[in-house]
């Protein structure tokens, strides 16, 4: 039992403890106050503020000019100024005069690097833009009804050259010539529809290729000397381009699906990694 003399120390204890903050009302009063406006808002005005802080100027950055067009239309056979100079020289079989009524494809460019235009005409569905070259160059296809979409285009404020764009323009230089690449990537148009890929592969077999596959934005073929797959191909509306590339092989990640191995794991009714198997080890303990 307490004798009285701690017990009486420990009640004056507790009692200071409690009023202690009574004894300093200067922590008790704050140092703002608060006003409220009409608008219902909170005033807040410090007495005191700290020295070191401050409010940072701020700089815009507007007001810098964009870079002007240089007028050149830049493809993978050369730069021409298409006012002034011809296009790159393509073979005469690589050239096709009706090449628009069949794909509706063209080249644009257009006078000023705002591209509102003509990405407002792709949205009301006059053309779709199939590849942007830069430099305010485009591949466009021209969507039906033909004449009212050439109509827009015909327009010599936004469009400094409108021209059909030639198969010998959707094949890369090095196989105009002579071919001795077995290996080609084929990119389709940005608006062939989903299910066209396997219809556009199993084409790309019929154009002369040996294997081809398709994804959403590359096919690669296999093709065998003396082939006429380029010139079929290149005569495809779904074709935008097709360059040589290097094999492309499929790594071990997807392996198992291919060879069969996840569909076989999903359907059995028994495991195969080894889960909810006993093991037992003896030891006779004679060595």
């Amino acid at each position: 039992m307490l004798q009285p003399r701690q017990l009486i120390f420990g009640v004056v204890l507790i009692l200071g403890i409690s009023f202690s903050p009574l004894t300093h009302s200067e922590f008790l009063t704050p140092d703002h106050e608060a006003e409220f406006s009409d608008g219902g808002q909170n005033i807040f005005q410090q007495e005191s503020l700290d020295p070191n802080w401050f409010a940072a100027s701020s700089k815009g950055v507007n007001g810098y000019p964009l870079k002007d067009l240089s007028g050149q239309f830049t493809l993978a056979h050369g730069s021409f100024n298409p006012i002034s100079e011809a296009p790159p020289q393509i073979p005469a079989k690589l050239q096709y005069s009706a090449d628009f009524e069949q794909t509706g494809m063209k080249f644009i460019q257009l006078r000023s690097n705002d591209y509102t235009w003509l990405y407002n005409l792709q949205s009301m569905g006059n053309v779709n833009i199939l590849d942007v070259l830069g430099d305010g160059n485009f591949v466009i296809r021209v969507l039906p009804d033909l004449s009212a979409s050439l109509a827009k285009l015909d327009d010599p404020e936004q469009v400094r050259w409108l021209a059909d764009l030639q198969p010998g323009y959707r094949i890369h230089p090095d196989l105009l010539a002579t071919n001795s690449h077995d290996k080609l990537a084929v990119i389709p148009a940005s608006d062939l529809a989903v299910g066209g890929y396997a219809e556009l592969s199993r084409d790309l077999i019929n154009f002369g290729a040996s294997t081809a596959w398709c994804g959403i934005t590359l096919c690669q073929v296999s093709i065998n000397e003396g082939s006429d797959f380029i010139f079929n191909a290149a005569f495809d509306g779904r074709v935008v381009w097709i360059e040589p590339v290097a094999e492309m092989t499929v790594h071990n990640a997807v392996v198992r699906a291919i060879s069969g191995v996840v569909s076989v794991e999903n359907d059995a009714t028994f495991t195969l990694d080894g889960s909810g198997e006993m093991i037992a080890i003896a030891d006779t303990g004679l060595d």
